[in-house]
């Protein structure tokens, strides 16, 4: 219908047709909060850290608290930064969230919002934790020893292993144990080992025994 001469006209600047009319009112504040990641699986005594979002996706300032909530894991999980939250117009703040199993099992954090956006106060996010440990990957068995997913020299315990270097003979280190001269990789040497140092074949393994399976017996495997 044709708007009669002079009546009021709405728009953002004016919004003067009715007394009671919001198209000029401001969204009300809304509060979200998500953790990346929310899943870890870790070497018990090692730590690492989840990131906790919180974003205001409405436009009135949002008042928060963000606290660990009583279901919570009990000495694992650490939440950094101030425990109070105030976000303007679609802003967002970060706290850290950090996780410290000392012992291997199952952990659970319970991340708390309680706020005074539009939607539903308290809000929840969680993280869970798998801590295992004890075993110790043996790099050269094909198996997963210690119950990590990685094996041998996928597993990063194995970093500085002779067995996962550029050689890949074990026997060219001086770390090793009674059963480590089952695995030199030259065979000549190892019989020349053998009867030159009966304690490196059976007994254990020393930086004698890396000197003379390189040295004296040359095995060809250790590179220059």
């Amino acid at each position: 219908a044709r708007r009669a001469a002079g009546a009021p006209h709405d728009d953002a600047a004016t919004d003067d047709d009715d007394a009671t009319d919001d198209d000029d009112a401001t969204e009300p504040a809304y509060a979200e909060m998500y953790a990346d990641p929310d899943y870890f699986k870790l070497e018990a005594g090692d730590s690492e850290t989840a990131y906790i979002t919180v974003t205001n996706s409405g436009e009135a300032t949002l008042t928060a608290s963000i606290t660990l909530g009583s279901s919570t894991s009990p000495d694992v999980f650490a939440l950094g930064g101030s425990s109070t939250i105030i976000l303007g117009d679609s802003e967002s703040t970060t706290r850290s969230l950090l996780i410290s199993p000392a012992s291997e099992g199952s952990y659970f954090a319970e991340v708390r919002l309680d706020h005074d956006g539009a939607n539903s106060s308290p809000a929840y996010t969680s993280v869970y934790a798998e801590a295992y440990g004890g075993a110790v990957e043996d790099c050269s068995n094909g198996v997963d020893d210690d119950g990590d997913f990685d094996v041998d020299c996928d597993d990063s315990d194995c970093a500085s292993d002779p067995a996962c270097s550029g050689s890949g003979d074990p026997c060219c280190s001086d770390v090793g144990d009674v059963n480590t001269w089952n695995n030199c990789q030259d065979s000549a040497a190892v019989s020349c080992l053998c009867a030159l140092d009966s304690y490196c074949c059976g007994t254990g393994w020393d930086s004698l025994c890396m000197d003379e399976y390189i040295g004296d017996c040359g095995a060809t495997t250790c590179g220059p």
